[in-house]
């Protein structure tokens, strides 16, 4: 909607429609408690569609849903939210990209922040920990991400050296 507003509708087994229950919905239905919407997202692999994630227009991410399957990615940990929530710590994101079991924030400044799964070297490391808040992603000396997409096994950011030449490199490899 232009003012920001959401309304979402279908399965809503998990929460990840945002309106208190697990109820599906037929029609669409605003989702409300939740301030203006900037953009919104949900894992691509159809069996971990179980929460959603906004991004405000004042920068900060909201999610619902459940945290269960895809290992806490939706920023809340492994647990079940019906209703939009703030994810805590995040600020002044430009716009998530949300993977199977990881989700990356661009942030205004060309920082990156994730949470979730970290096997595979998705956030630089090869931890295998689940990060339920998140956290930096450390970048090559100098970049700023412009853009990022959060895969089932990787990370991959378009970097920005400051000229007009932009990088498009695997994460795991720069990290």
């Amino acid at each position: 909607h232009r003012d920001g507003s959401i309304s979402s509708f279908g399965k809503g087994d998990e929460g990840q429609l945002g309106h208190g229950n697990t109820a599906n919905q037929l029609l669409p239905k605003f989702v409300s408690g939740i301030p203006p919407v900037s953009s919104c997202g949900n894992p691509k692999s159809t069996w971990l569609s179980q929460f959603s994630l906004c991004v405000l227009q004042s920068g900060e991410v909201w999610s619902f849903g459940s945290g269960v399957r895809s290992n806490g990615a939706h920023g809340l940990g492994k647990t079940q939210v019906l209703s939009p929530q703030k994810v805590p710590s995040l600020a002044s994101v430009h716009r998530c990209h949300v993977g199977t079991e990881h989700t990356l924030c661009v942030k205004k400044d060309g920082t990156v922040e994730g949470f979730g799964r970290s096997a595979n070297y998705r956030f630089g490391t090869n931890e295998g920990t689940v990060f339920l808040s998140p956290r930096f992603v450390p970048l090559p000396q100098g970049k700023r991400v412009l853009s990022c997409s959060a895969s089932t096994w990787y990370s991959i950011c378009v970097l920005d050296d400051g000229g007009e030449q932009k990088e498009s490199v695997a994460c795991r490899a720069v990290l």
